[in-house]
């Protein structure tokens, strides 16, 4: 009866005994391509236009840009003879560095994780869902962390040495190392254009970590200046490393964070 309305179930069942391998009717579907949103690259050509903006129109920036790594003693020491007097410098780079930092924890956070993985991990963190289960809340999350921790920094460091009478002094020594990340983080946004998310996550870590040390350094050098070296140094790196040391001992060693991230990288 079945095969008299259905003729062609007659051909199926044949296929089903006789076939070594049994073939099943899907639709034509394609794997979809790896997502690579513009906006990483169009912040990044926004940024490196900021840059070129700035080193055009600032004679103060354009003459001590480079005077950090290539005389560092003398670019400190005119820092703390007030030489360079503008915070705009400055505040312009730290502004640059955190937007940089957003961007690639964006594509890294992007590349690593599907967009099932995303919403797992908004789903187990939902405070840090601004914007649903996009990836722009980790971008915003990341830059005002960024611009927090560099006040935080900054203020830290003033209050720890009496003989600091200006905030401009203390955010220039803090932002000028930053400039390093200018080329870290295209070096992020270069390897996520081209697929290379092992690449890109590298260099992203590269550049979070020069952003911690980035304290470190401004600490060594306005010890210099400090009446005790060792004082001023328990009163700001040492602590400092002791932080971030136990923030990272917890982090690593926090089962329940451990386990949602690698529930949230294995889902696909």
């Amino acid at each position: 009866m079945m095969i008299k309305k259905h003729p062609e179930f007659k051909n199926v069942l044949l296929s089903l005994s006789s076939d070594s391998e049994l073939v099943f009717p899907l639709p034509n579907e394609t794997i979809p391509a790896p997502d690579h949103s513009a906006l990483p690259m169009a912040l990044l050509l926004f940024i490196w236009g900021t840059v070129a903006l700035h080193y055009n129109t600032s004679p103060l920036y354009r003459k001590s840009v480079f005077r950090y790594f290539t005389a560092h003693k003398f670019f400190v020491d005119d820092i703390f003879k007030r030489l360079i007097r503008s915070p705009v410098p400055a505040i312009i780079i730290i502004l640059q560095n955190a937007l940089l930092l957003s961007i690639s924890t964006y594509t890294v956070f992007s590349a690593l994780l599907t967009p099932l993985g995303q919403e797992a991990f908004f789903y187990h963190f939902p405070g840090l869902s601004i914007v649903g289960s996009s990836p722009i809340s980790i971008f915003i999350w990341t830059l005002l962390l960024a611009l927090l921790f560099s006040l935080l920094c900054i203020v830290w460091l003033y209050f720890s040495h009496k003989q600091i009478k200006s905030f401009t002094q203390i955010a220039t020594i803090f932002a000028w190392p930053l400039q390093l990340n200018f080329l870290l983080c295209t070096g992020t946004i270069t390897f996520y254009s081209a697929s290379e998310t092992g690449s890109a996550t590298l260099f992203t870590a590269l550049a979070l970590l020069l952003f911690l040390l980035s304290y470190t350094f401004s600490g060594l050098d306005i010890s210099r200046f400090a009446r005790s070296k060792t004082k001023h140094l328990f009163k700001t790196i040492i602590p400092y490393v002791i932080l971030i040391a136990g923030f990272t001992i917890w982090f690593f060693t926090n089962d329940q964070w451990i386990d949602i991230l690698t529930l949230t990288l294995n889902l696909t």
